[in-house]
């Protein structure tokens, strides 16, 4: 967005370069993901350069939370499963657990990367009890298993790395569900 705009001789102002470099930083996990490439940090040097708010973003977006979402966060790391010698781990948020925390839907940005953060973890799982008595699945991998190819066969989709899916059921029967699956594709 940020060439088409300026290809087209246009200026951006501040407050424009700081929603594109919101979405750079974003997009790329604060330059985490793989997705992150050199052009990554031109374009971020160039929103920058073009007046970006860049402690503004990382106050905002990387550095603070609600106290809910912190009370959230450590009931799930407190309920970690790990499976398979901690290759796989599993984060579980039920309706009872965002209702101790007092969480909204704004506090649960970006959940699926806590599970990832355990050292030794290859296959991350986050199940989210949702209202109708499904769970929403969100997966993360590292390159030896295919993320996809998981929530595939419940009717997700996503990416090799990071895909989701919806499993009507409780939590618990969700995770069982997912790790017969596991079974069959990781070998």
């Amino acid at each position: 967005v940020m060439e088409v705009i300026l290809s087209m001789n246009t200026d951006l102002t501040a407050d424009e370069a700081t929603l594109l470099y919101i979405g750079l930083t974003t997009d790329t996990g604060c330059f985490q993901y793989s997705n992150t490439s050199a052009a990554s940090f031109r374009a971020a040097a160039e929103l920058l350069r073009l007046g970006a708010d860049n402690a503004m973003v990382s106050t905002v977006f990387f550095r603070k939370v609600s106290r809910a979402r912190l009370k959230l966060e450590s009931m799930i790391y407190s309920g970690l499963q790990y499976f398979r010698d901690g290759k796989i781990a599993v984060a579980t948020i039920t309706l009872e657990m965002m209702e101790k925390a007092g969480a909204t839907e704004d506090d649960c940005d970006d959940l699926a990367g806590l599970a990832g953060r355990v050292e030794g973890s290859v296959l991350n799982i986050t199940i989210r009890e949702q209202e109708d008595g499904s769970s929403k699945i969100s997966v993360r991998s590292t390159p030896e298993i295919s993320s996809s190819d998981i929530c595939a066969v419940f009717g997700g989709g996503g990416h090799a790395m990071a895909a989701g899916c919806t499993i009507y059921g409780k939590p618990d029967k969700a995770r069982d569900m997912l790790l017969s699956v596991i079974d069959e594709v990781w070998k």
